[in-house]
C-alpha cells in the first residue's frame, strides 16, 4: 500500500471504522 500523508488520528478513525463494519456483518 502506498503511504499517504494523512494524520495518525484520522487513519485510527478509519481503521476503527473497518473493523466495526467487518464486526457487524454476518459471519460466514
Amino acid at each position: 500500500m502506498e503511504k499517504t500523508n494523512l494524520p495518525p488520528s484520522f487513519a485510527a478513525a478509519i481503521g476503527r471504522g473497518v473493523e466495526g463494519l467487518l464486526k457487524l456483518l454476518p459471519h460466514r
